[in-house]
C-alpha cells in the first residue's frame, strides 16, 4: 500500500419533495409510501456496486466503483422540513459513516422527485449550497403503469409534473443540473448522474498544490489562480520548492526504509536502478504524503527543475517515481508545473478512475494511431501485471539516476482528458473518447501507449483536439469519458469540447 492517503467516498444528500395537498386522492398512507421509497433508494445507492464505466485491464477493486455515502435524507413537505434540512447543511456539521465532521457535508443532492409538489421549499435548501451539483430524478414507483390509470395513479406517479415544477425554476436562476428519468428499480439511472456530480463537487472542494512556479516559458501549463477559484471554486495552495526538500531530507531513516520496500514489492525492479536515486524519490513521496494529509491535496503541479530538487547536491533528482506512486494512492501530479493538466487528472481521479500524465508523442498513420508516453510519470493501475522499475534514461545526467516505471498500457476502452484556461479566465474541459491499443513502445524508457481516437481518422481527430485548446499535456484513462466529463464541465459552469 501506498504512503499517500486514499480516495474517500462521495458524500451525498437525497431529498424528496412532498406535498400533503394529494393525501386525500390516495386511499392510504402517502406520506408512509414515500417515505418507504426514499428509504429504498438511499438503501439501494449505498449497496455496494461497480460502475457501468468500462475500467480497463487494471484489477484494482476500489476503481470505478460509485456507491456514495448518503449523509442525510429527508422528506421535504413544507418551508418547516427545508429549514431544518438547509440548517443541516450549513449551519451544523454532518457526521461521517467513520464518525467524524466534516465543515464541507456533500459533494452533490440527489434530489428524487415522485409527486407533484411546489418548488420553494426545495428552492430555498439549494440557495443555501449554492455551489452544490444538483441531480434531479424523475423517479416513478412502478415500472408500468396500471391498466385501471387513476385519478390516484396521477399522483403517485405524477413524477412528469413534479419533475419541471422544479427544473423550470433552476432553469429561470441559472442553476446548473442534471436530470434523469426511471423508475425506482433502475438505480442506475441514479449512479450514472450522480457520478459527475459527485466529481464536480469534489473539485469545488479541492485543493491543488503548486510546487513553485511553471517551467520558464511554458504559458500553456499556467493558469491564473484566482480565476480558478472564481470559476470552479478549486483552491491552490503554493508550496515552496524548499519545503519539500526540507521535509524530504527530515524524514526518519526507519519511515523511509518501509516506505522503499512497500513500494519496491509493487515494482520488479531493475538490477541496475540506483538505490540512492530511489530513496531520495521515496523521501519525496513521503514529502507529498505529509503535504497531502495536511492540506487535503487533491492532486498537484511540480516543477522539479530547480536548485531545490533537481539540480540541488542534496536531493539531485527527477522524482517521477514519487509523482506516479502518489498519483496510484488517488492523488495525481503532473510536472513542469503544469497546473492545468493537474486538473484535468484531478478530475479523472474524481470519477475514481486511474490517470496518466502523458504527451502525444508521435503519429503512425498507417496504422491510425498515436503514441502516448512521458518523461517519467506513471499509474499503477493501468498496468496489466506488475510494472517494472527502471532507471529513467531521459535524466541519466543528474546527480542521482531516479528510477520510473515502465509499461505499457493494454488495450481497452480509453479516454483522453485536458483543461484550459481562456485569458478572461473562462475554463474549458476538453475529451476524445477512443481506445488504446496495446501497441508496445518499451524503447520510450517510461509508460507508454498506443491510442485511437473514436471521433474519426487521427488527421480529423488530433487537430479537433488541439483547436480545442488541450496543451501538449493530457491525461489518460481506462473509459470512455467524454460524456461525464461534459457533465461535470456543465456542474460547474465550465465549457467543454470533444474531439
Amino acid at each position: 500500500m501506498s504512503p499517500v492517503p486514499g480516495r474517500r467516498r462521495g458524500r451525498i444528500a437525497v431529498l424528496m419533495p412532498y406535498w400533503e395537498f394529494w393525501e386525500s386522492a390516495v386511499p392510504w398512507d402517502l406520506r408512509a409510501e414515500r417515505a418507504a421509497l426514499l428509504a429504498r433508494i438511499v438503501a439501494d445507492l449505498t449497496e455496494p456496486a461497480r460502475s457501468a464505466a468500462p475500467t480497463g485491464a487494471h484489477d484494482d477493486p476500489a476503481v470505478g466503483v460509485t456507491t456514495p455515502e448518503v449523509v442525510l435524507h429527508a422528506l421535504i413537505a413544507d418551508q418547516s422540513d427545508a429549514d431544518r434540512i438547509a440548517a443541516q447543511l450549513t449551519d451544523q456539521p454532518i457526521m461521517g459513516s467513520n464518525g467524524s465532521s466534516t465543515a464541507a457535508p456533500i459533494d452533490a443532492v440527489l434530489i428524487a422527485i415522485s409527486m407533484a409538489a411546489p418548488p420553494g421549499p426545495m428552492m430555498s435548501i439549494l440557495h443555501r449550497i449554492p455551489h452544490t451539483p444538483v441531480v434531479v430524478w424523475a423517479v416513478h414507483v412502478d415500472d408500468r403503469l396500471n391498466p385501471q390509470f387513476s385519478h390516484t395513479d396521477i399522483t403517485t406517479q405524477g413524477a412528469t409534473v413534479g419533475g419541471p415544477l422544479l427544473t423550470n425554476v433552476l432553469v429561470r436562476e441559472g442553476r446548473p443540473f442534471d436530470i434523469r428519468m426511471g423508475p425506482a428499480s433502475r438505480i442506475e439511472v441514479a449512479r450514472a448522474a450522480l457520478r459527475p456530480a459527485i466529481a464536480a463537487g469534489r473539485l469545488r472542494a479541492g485543493v491543488i498544490a503548486r510546487v513553485g512556479t511553471t517551467l520558464p516559458g511554458y504559458l500553456s501549463v499556467d493558469a491564473d489562480d484566482e480565476q480558478l477559484t472564481q470559476r470552479l471554486g478549486l483552491r491552490i495552495a503554493h508550496i515552496t520548492p524548499t519545503e519539500v526538500r526540507d521535509r524530504a531530507l527530515a524524514c526518519p531513516t526507519d519511515r523511509v526504509a518501509a516506505a522503499m520496500h512497500d513500494v519496491a514489492s509493487q515494482f520488479d525492479v531493475a538490477s541496475d536502478v540506483d538505490p540512492g536515486g530511489f530513496e531520495r524519490s521515496v523521501r519525496v513521496l513521503l514529502a507529498l504524503a505529509d503535504l497531502t494529509r495536511e492540506s487535503g491535496l487533491i492532486g498537484g503541479a511540480f516543477n522539479c527543475h530547480v536548485p531545490e530538487i533537481r539540480f540541488g547536491p542534496e536531493l539531485g533528482i527527477t522524482p517521477c517515481l514519487a509523482l506516479g506512486e502518489s498519483t496510484t494512492a488517488g492523488v495525481p501530479w503532473t510536472c513542469t508545473g503544469d497546473v492545468v493538466t493537474a486538473i484535468a487528472m484531478a478530475t479523472v481521479q474524481a470519477l475514481e478512475l486511474p490517470t496518466l500524465y502523458h504527451e502525444i508523442e508521435a503519429v503512425d498513420y498507417d496504422a491510425d494511431e498515436v503514441i502516448l508516453a512521458n518523461s517519467g510519470e506513471h499509474d499503477r493501475r493501468l498496468c496489466a501485471g506488475r510494472p517494472a522499475m527502471v532507471p529513467n534514461t531521459w535524466f541519466t545526467g543528474d546527480a542521482r539516476t531516479a528510477p520510473c516505471a515502465l509499461f505499457t498500457v493494454p488495450a481497452g476502452p480509453a479516454g483522453l482528458v485536458a483543461f484550459t484556461q481562456r485569458v478572461d479566465g473562462t475554463a474549458r474541459f476538453i475529451a476524445a473518447d477512443g481506445r488504446t491499443t496495446g501497441r508496445r513502445s518499451p524503447q520510450t524508457g517510461t509508460v507508454n501507449a498506443g491510442f485511437r481516437f473514436a471521433s474519426g481518422p487521427v488527421t480529423q481527430a488530433w487537430p479537433r483536439w488541439a483547436a480545442s485548446g488541450a496543451n501538449h499535456h493530457s491525461a489518460l484513462t481506462c473509459a470512455a469519458i467524454a460524456a461525464d466529463i461534459e457533465r461535470i464541465a456543465d456542474h460547474l459552469g465550465a465549457e467543454f469540447r470533444s474531439a
